[in-house]
C-alpha cells in the first residue's frame, strides 16, 4: 500500500457523499483534496481568528459545502466549484449541529435558545430547515433525532413534547408533515431508515430493553424486547440488502429479526463456537513483521475485561457476513455468516481493537488497533500493514472510500491517506475472476441439475436442452471473465445509442402513423446496422444464409410470377433464440408480433415501439382477436403503399430447443396472405442459444468464443393454394420442419408454461 504524508493537526476528516473529495478540518482552517490525486482545490471560505469551524458538510451530490462557526451563530454555504459563490445563514441562537437534506438545497440546522418560562429560562431546540432555491424556511420544534428514506423523498423526525416521544413523516420536497404518531418508548437515541423500504428503527434508551419497528404507512409493526437483565440496546443495524436488522445489547448478544415475518431469526452469542477458524495476529522474532496465524483447536485464550456490551457492529458489503466486537474481548473481532447463522471466523489481535469497516464494494475488513499498523482481512486471504513512518502515528479509526481506490487513517489529530498498490490492484482482479466463475458455475448448474437431466415425457422434450453434453466449461469461465463484460457493455451500449437515434428521428412522426421517405431509409439503414453488430457481440461472427426454393420441400406447389420478386408483409420463422429478433432486424428491419411483457422492457421494449411491433397478451382471448385485426390492417396498409416494415411472426408462439417444431398458431395465416419463409438453425457447437433460460442461456451463450447460426431464406413469397388457415399453416411447418430436420409435435405454448412450472 502507497501512503500520503501526515497531516498534522488534522481535528475531523471526511469524504464527500459522492466520493470525489477528501475534507480535512484543522481549527478555524479548511482543506480539500482530491480523492485520487490529492490535489488541493481552489477553495475560499471565511476564517475567523477568534471562532473555529464546528462542523462542515458536504451535499450529497458534491456541489455544495455547509461551514458551521458555532461560536459566531453563523453558518457559510459555498459552492465547490464557483469560489465567488456564497450563501450566509445568521442564527440567533447556538447552533448545534448542521446536515444536508437529499434534495441537495436544504439545509438542515439544530440550535439552542433559551425560553423564559414562569421567570425561568429553560434550553430548547428548534430545527430550521433552510431552502436555498426558494428561500423559504421551515421550523420544527424539539428536535431529537432524524433519518431520511433511500429514495430521499421522506424524512423521519422525533421530537420530545410533555416527556413523549412522537414521529413525524415528512415530505422532503415541500417539507409537510405526511403522519404524526405517538410512540411509547422511555427515550429514544436512534432511528434508522431501512433501504428501499418503508420500515423505520427506533432504538429506545438503554435502561429499556426496547426498539420499535415501525412502518410510514402502517403505524408500529414491532415492538421488539429481550428478557436480559442487563441493560438495554446498544445500537441496531439494518442489513444493506436483506430483510434483516441486527439488534446489539449489552448482554454479549446480538439478535437478529426479519423484517418482513417480524420474528427473531437467531441470536450470535459472543462465546467459543467449534466450527469457528480462529486467526491471531503475531509477530515475527526475527523482524517483528506482524502478521495473522491460524489457531487450530485453539479457544479464546484472551484477557476478558468486566464490560459486556456489543460495542462495535457492521455489515458487510452484500451482508455476507456480520463483524461484530464485544467489550468482554476487546481485542477480538467476531465475523457470523448470516447464510449458516454461525460464528465463522475469529480475529484475535495483540491490543485492543479501536474500529474496523467493510469495503463498500468486496469483502474486505479493514482494522485499526491504535498501533502504527492496518490490518486487511477477507475470507480469502488476510495481511498487515505497517506503516513506513519514523514518527509515531497510532491508527484509531479507518474509513473506505466509496470505490475502494483510497482509505482514511486516523490517529486522534492527525490524518495519513493509504492508497492500494498494484498487488491489490492484482488481488481485486483476482476477486473479480473468483466472482465471475462463481456466478457462471452457478448459472451452468441451474441447467445441469439432475433432475433437468433425465428422460422427460414426449410433451416436454422440445423444451429440454439437449447441448449439455457438449459444454466447455473452461471455455465458458475465460469468456465470463474477460469477453462477456466487453460483450454486454458494447452490445447494450449500442442498442442505447440506436434507440437515441430512432427516437430522434422519429420525433415529427405519431406512433401509429407510417414513415415517410426519408426516415424510412435511415430507419432501416440503422436497424440493419445495428443488429448485425448486435449478433457480432452475441458471438455470430460470420453467419450462412443459405437462398432456398418452396419446391424443394413442398413439390407440388407453383409459385406465381408476382410472388417471385414481391417485397413481404409477413415473415415467418421457427423460434428458438432471443437472437432470433434482431435476425429479421438484420435481413429484413422488420416489426413483431411480440408477447405483452416486451412492451414493458427497458431498451429492447422501446426499440420493439419504435419498431412498430404488435404486442398480444397470450392469455386473453379478446386481446389475441385485436392482435388478429392489427395484423391484417398492417398488411393492407403495407399493400397501399404505405411504408411500414413488415410483421415478423413466431407461429410457435414460444421457444424451443431447436430440435422440434410446435403447433403453429393463427396469427400469420388467418388473412391467407402470402409469407416470406426463413428457417433458423443455430448448430450445437458447445453450447446453443436456448430463449426459454432466460439470463442463463445469454450469458453462457456471450461466454463462448463464437456460436454458429445458418439462415434458410427462401427465395420469393409463399402462397399455397389451400382453403383454410390450418392447411397454410401445416404445409409451412412442413416445409420448416424438412428444411432444418426438426420433428413436428403437437405441443404447444401450455406444454411449455408445465414444463417450466415442473423443472424450474
Amino acid at each position: 500500500m502507497d501512503f500520503s504524508e501526515i497531516f498534522t493537526g488534522v481535528t475531523q476528516a471526511q469524504y464527500s457523499p459522492c466520493g470525489n473529495y477528501i475534507v480535512l478540518q484543522c481549527a478555524n482552517k479548511l482543506a480539500i483534496k482530491d480523492t485520487r490525486t490529492l490535489n488541493q482545490i481552489p477553495f475560499t471560505y471565511s476564517s475567523f481568528p477568534d471562532s473555529n469551524i464546528h462542523q462542515v458538510q458536504i451535499s450529497p451530490n458534491g456541489s455544495l459545502i455547509a461551514i458551521s462557526y458555532p461560536k459566531r451563530n453563523y453558518i457559510e454555504i459555498r459552492k465547490i466549484d464557483e469560489p465567488n459563490w456564497i450563501s450566509k445563514i445568521d442564527e440567533q441562537a447556538g447552533i448545534e449541529s448542521i446536515q444536508w437534506a437529499p434534495d441537495n438545497v436544504s439545509l438542515i440546522v439544530v440550535s439552542q435558545f433559551q425560553v423564559n418560562i414562569l421567570n425561568q429560562f429553560q434550553k430548547q431546540l428548534k430545527a430550521s430547515i433552510f431552502n436555498l432555491s426558494n428561500r423559504t424556511i421551515v421550523h420544527l420544534q424539539n428536535p431529537k433525532q432524524m433519518a431520511f428514506s433511500e429514495c430521499g423523498k421522506f424524512m423521519a423526525f422525533i421530537e420530545r413534547k410533555q416527556a413523549k416521544d412522537i414521529i413525524s413523516i415528512l415530505s422532503v420536497k415541500e417539507w409537510k408533515i405526511h403522519s404524526t404518531h405517538l410512540l411509547d418508548t422511555l427515550d429514544s437515541v436512534q432511528v434508522i431508515w431501512q433501504k428501499n423500504t418503508n420500515l423505520i428503527a427506533i432504538v429506545d434508551t438503554e435502561l429499556n430493553h426496547k426498539l420499535l419497528l415501525f412502518c410510514q404507512y402502517k403505524g408500529i409493526v414491532l415492538r421488539f424486547e429481550s428478557n436480559s437483565y442487563t441493560l438495554g440496546v446498544k445500537s441496531a443495524q439494518f442489513a444493506n440488502n436483506t430483510d434483516i436488522i441486527a439488534i446489539a445489547y449489552h448482554d454479549e448478544k446480538v439478535r437478529l429479526v426479519n423484517t418482513v415475518s417480524l420474528i427473531q431469526i437467531t441470536e450470535f452469542d459472543h462465546k467459543y463456537q467449534n466450527k469457528a477458524l480462529i486467526l491471531k495476529e503475531i509477530a515475527s522474532q526475527q523482524d517483528q513483521l506482524h502478521q495473522y496465524q491460524e489457531i487450530e483447536g485453539g479457544r479464546f485464550n484472551v484477557k476478558q475485561d468486566k464490560g459486556s456490551v456489543v460495542s462495535l457492529m457492521e455489515w458487510s458489503h452484500n451482508d455476507e457476513f456480520l463483524a461484530t466486537k464485544c467489550e468482554n474481548y476487546p481485542t477480538i473481532i467476531f465475523v457470523w455468516q448470516i447464510s449458516t447463522l454461525f460464528l465463522k471466523y475469529v480475529l484475535i489481535h495483540l491490543t485492543p481493537v479501536k474500529s474496523f469497516k467493510w469495503s463498500k464494494v468486496q469483502t474486505t475488513l479493514a482494522i485499526a488497533t491504535g498501533q502504527s499498523r492496518v490490518l486487511f482481512w477477507n475470507p480469502e486471504q488476510s495481511g498487515i500493514c505497517e506503516l513506513p513512518f519514523d514518527t509515531k502515528f497510532n491508527v484509531q479509526k479507518v474509513e473506505w472510500s466509496l470505490d475502494q481506490q483510497s482509505i482514511l487513517l486516523c490517529d486522534k489529530n492527525d490524518l495519513i491517506i493509504g492508497f492500494p498498490n498494484q498487488d491489490e490492484i492484482f488481488y481485486i482482479f483476482l476477486i473479480w475472476c473468483f466472482y465471475a466463475i462463481y456466478f457462471a458455475r452457478a448459472q451452468i448448474n441451474k441447467i445441469t441439475r439432475p433432475h433437468l437431466l433425465k428422460e422427460h415425457p414426449d410433451q416436454w422434450k422440445p423444451f429440454q436442452r439437449h447441448s449439455i453434453d457438449k459444454l466447455r466449461r473452461w471455455e465458458v469461465y475465460l469468456g465470463t471473465i474477460f469477453l462477456m463484460p466487453i460483450r454486454v457493455l458494447c452490445c447494450y451500449t449500442i442498442l442505447a445509442f440506436c434507440l437515441l437515434f430512432l427516437w430522434v428521428i422519429q420525433l415529427p412522426m405519431k406512433r401509429d402513423q407510417p414513415f415517410n421517405k426519408f426516415i424510412w431509409f435511415f430507419h432501416r439503414l440503422a436497424v440493419k446496422i445495428v443488429s448485425r453488430i448486435v449478433l457480432w457481440f452475441h458471438g455470430f461472427i460470420s453467419i450462412e444464409v443459405k437462398h432456398v426454393d418452396y419446391k424443394t420441400f413442398d413439390p407440388d406447389y407453383l409459385q406465381p410470377l408476382e410472388l417471385k420478386n414481391a417485397s413481404p408483409t409477413i415473415v415467418v420463422s421457427n423460434h428458438v433464440s432471443n437472437n432470433d429478433t434482431f435476425v429479421g432486424c438484420f435481413l429484413f428491419q422488420a416489426s413483431f408480433l411480440a408477447k405483452a411483457e416486451i412492451d414493458k422492457q427497458i431498451l429492447i421494449g422501446d426499440l420493439a415501439r419504435m419498431f412498430k411491433s404488435i404486442f398480444v397478451q397470450r392469455e386473453s382471448q379478446e386481446n389475441r382477436n385485436h392482435a388478429l385485426e392489427q395484423i391484417q390492417q398492417r398488411v393492407d396498409q403495407i399493400n397501399a403503399g404505405q411504408l411500414y416494415p413488415p410483421i415478423m411472426i413466431f407461429p410457435e408462439g414460444t421457444g424451443t430447443n431447436g430440435r422440434y417444431l410446435l403447433n403453429f398458431k393463427k396469427g400469420a395465416f388467418e388473412g391467407m396472405n402470402p409469407i416470406k419463409i426463413i428457417a433458423l438453425k443455430y448448430e450445437d457447437r458447445h453450447f446453443s442459444y436456448y430463449d426459454q433460460i432466460g439470463l442463463c442461456g445469454i450469458m453462457i451463450g456471450m461466454s463462448q468464443i463464437y456460436s454458429k447460426l445458418t439462415i434458410y431464406e427462401f427465395n420469393g413469397l409463399y402462397k399455397p393454394n389451400v382453403q383454410t388457415w390450418e392447411e397454410f399453416a401445416e404445409k409451412t411447418r412442413d416445409i420448416i420442419s424438412k428444411c432444418i430436420g426438426a420433428t413436428k409435435t403437437q405441443s404447444g405454448y401450455r406444454e411449455s408454461k408445465q414444463y417450466y412450472t415442473e423443472y424450474f
